[in-house]
Order: C-alpha cells, then structure tokens, then sequence
C-alpha cells in the first residue's frame, strides 16, 4: 500500500513546498521538500544575457550568482562547502563550483570566476 499524502504546506523559511505523507503499514511519517527555482534560473540567465561587467574593471563590486536555497544545501550535503563562509579558501571554491557545468546556470554573469593557477 502506498504512503498517502496527508498534508501539503508551503514553507517560507526556506521557501519550498513541503509534502508530508504516512505510511500505515510501517506507521512512519516522511516528509518531501521541493523547490521551484525556475524564475529564480531565468533572472540569472537574463543577467547573463546583459551582463555589463566588462564595463567597470575589477574595482567595481557586481553582483555574480543568486543561489536559491536548495543549491546551498546541496553544496553543504555533497560538497562539505559552506556558501557564507568568510574563509578564502571556501570563497575560492564556491567560485570554482560556480564556473563547473553542472551549476554554471547559477551565475549572473558571463566573466569567469575563477581561473586554475
């Protein structure tokens, strides 16, 4: 027998939509987190598309990526990298992180981030 959906909440804490479902044969409770980050991947690609940073150099603060919350619990889970961390060397790979294929949709910007030494 399947688990039945027994709730549906939207959470704004961490703004996803939580699924609570029982299990009556096993008697637990399990909860499912999703999230739409879809406007939040279609702002970062219209950033991208008019990315003026060439424009003021590198004395100019810009921003460079929105990462919705999922994302950063992901690096946190899979990474071991905390995204607010002030360290260098965490900073240096989050933006490694952010120029690899896999998250680059997370940029709001066409400039390289970082660069292999």
């Amino acid at each position: 027998m399947p688990m039945k959906l027994i709730s549906k909440e939207w959470n704004p804490y961490n703004d996803s939509t939580e699924h609570w479902y029982w299990d009556d044969v096993n008697e637990k409770m399990t909860i499912k987190n999703t999230f739409d980050v879809s406007d939040v991947l279609k702002n970062n690609k219209a950033q991208a598309n008019n990315s003026i940073d060439g424009r003021f150099g590198k004395e100019m603060i810009h921003h460079v990526a929105e990462i919705p919350v999922c994302f950063i619990v992901k690096f946190k889970d899979e990474h071991n990298l905390d995204v607010f961390s002030s360290d260098p060397t965490e900073q240096k790979r989050l933006l490694r992180l952010l120029e690899d294929p896999d998250y680059r949709f997370l940029k709001t910007t066409v400039s390289k981030l970082w660069r292999p030494t």
